[in-house]
């Protein structure tokens, strides 16, 4: 596949002004990077899409329930 880069949100656009591209690995590390990145039910195209993040975050975190919610997310990639 073939995707727009994307740092830190932004599409990255060369010095003539063309939007730079990715592909193969590097392409398949920043789509499962925005998957993690992404609250799950966040995208509204796509309720989903991401990552619970209750498990990993506060008071309540569970390591062996984050664990099971990262392996779901990553193989939302289909590639993986």
């Amino acid at each position: 596949m073939i995707s727009p880069k994307i740092v830190d949100g932004d599409l990255v656009i060369d010095e003539n002004g063309d939007i730079v591209m990715v592909e193969g690995d590097e392409e398949l590390a920043q789509s499962v990077r925005m998957i993690l990145e992404t609250r799950k039910g966040e995208f509204f195209l796509e309720p989903d899409h991401g990552l619970v993040f209750d498990n990993l975050l506060g008071k309540e975190a569970d390591l062996a329930k984050a664990h099971e919610d990262i392996v779901e997310a990553v193989l939302q990639e289909e590639r993986i």
